[in-house]
């Protein structure tokens, strides 16, 4: 059965244990916390499965994402991926000596809390306490609501509009802008003792007092990320960065394409990342690709042959043969390319320029600055990514 490489494999080095827990806020969504973990010798410790309980609500989720729930799909699904693991420990007891900060993770569509796994593990294994919040709002590949209600997926219908599609799409990032917000505010609630989370509580404080938290995003997550950076609930919440990976930022457009939008409004306010995929980049019409480039950091680079979902862990599962035979995109170097990938977000969440520079420099072959992205032209005149 398939599994997840390791993250030794993945960083290319030894990490601590990292430990993974579930939280509900208040009313709110599900978080998946991450964190540099230990565990006792003698003990038996849990991994928990990657497609997470109740395993059959979640797995027949990924196959409505894919217009595939049916009976066959359904045991295939569970044959092939029912056992996967998790690179990460069940309720670890966590380690509070140098927490370096918070992450706040925002998934893609299609995704869940676990969807992400190697990417919130290691970001874990660096020092940072992760939250990855499974968003309300339609947009996961399923969740759970505060009173036990399946949410599906949902999206817009093939017969609305343009300005519906992305009405539909704003509608769900202010969703998302809310649950970011209430996750900033639960943490430091933990943080200050004002809400419970057992073991984890001196961990929280830990993380709170280094005074770093970074809003980190994929695709429709790096829309999320990029949206809230710009509210007014930003400031209050004291973001420090924000990191977007391979972002879909076509929700945020102006709403006709006729308004003359100033170059500006895309601007960030905290320091910021941008990790484009090289095959995302093809696909993106030219208003899209405006988004991207309009948007203000000197950090902005792309990954060659890498495809959209090179940031989760479907192309780390999915054997390349089959990913072919699904018709999805696969990069080219898929575990080299996160691998770098996470040492750039890793310098850069170190607030280490320099080493962002000699990272980029050491791989010409596989990341690049996106000045320098030769876009396809005939994707300009494509259709957009509003469905």
């Amino acid at each position: 059965m398939p599994q997840l490489p390791s993250l030794e494999t993945i960083l290319g080095r030894s990490v601590p244990t990292v430990g993974v827990a579930i939280r509900r806020l208040p009313g709110g969504p599900l978080v998946w916390v991450w964190y540099a973990a230990e565990v006792d010798s003698g003990s038996r410790a849990e991994v928990p499965k990657w497609i997470s309980r109740p395993q059959e609500v979640y797995l027949r989720g990924y196959l409505g994402f894919m217009g595939q729930d049916n009976a066959v799909m359904r045991w295939a699904m569970r044959w092939a991926f029912g056992s996967t693991r998790l690179p990460a420990v069940w309720e670890a007891r966590p380690l509070t000596d140098d927490v370096r900060g918070v992450v706040v993770f925002s998934h893609g569509l299609g995704g869940n809390g676990t969807t992400y796994s190697l990417l919130c593990a290691a970001l874990a294994a660096h020092g940072y306490l992760v939250v990855s919040v499974e968003h309300g709002d339609g947009s996961a590949s399923v969740t759970i609501d505060a009173h036990g209600c399946i949410v599906p997926h949902r999206v817009p219908t093939a017969a609305d509009s343009w300005e519906q599609k992305r009405a539909f799409r704003l509608a769900q990032l202010r969703q998302r802008c809310d649950e970011i917000g209430a996750t900033l505010d639960w943490i430091r609630e933990v943080a200050a003792g004002r809400q419970r989370a057992g073991e984890l509580q001196p961990l929280f404080g830990a993380a709170v007092a280094a005074d770093s938290v970074t809003l980190c995003g994929h695709s429709f997550g790096g829309a999320t990320a990029a949206l809230f950076v710009r509210s007014d609930a930003a400031s209050a919440a004291r973001i420090h960065r924000v990191v977007m990976l391979d972002p879909w930022l076509w929700p945020l457009l102006p709403t006709l394409r006729n308004q003359n939008a100033c170059p500006g409004e895309l601007l960030a306010t905290p320091p910021s990342l941008i990790i484009s995929n090289e095959h995302f980049l093809h696909a993106l019409t030219e208003a899209e690709r405006e988004a991207l480039t309009a948007w203000d950091t000197p950090t902005k680079y792309y990954l060659v042959g890498a495809a959209h979902m090179l940031q989760s862990d479907v192309e780390q599962l999915l054997p390349r043969w089959l990913g072919r035979c699904l018709r999805l995109p696969v990069s080219t170097h898929s575990r080299i390319a996160l691998r770098v990938q996470l040492e750039v977000v890793a310098a850069f969440l170190s607030d280490d320029t320099a080493s962002v520079q000699r990272i980029v420099r050491r791989h010409p072959t596989l990341i690049r600055s996106l000045a320098s992205a030769k876009w396809d032209a005939a994707a300009a005149a494509g259709v957009n990514h509003a469905a």
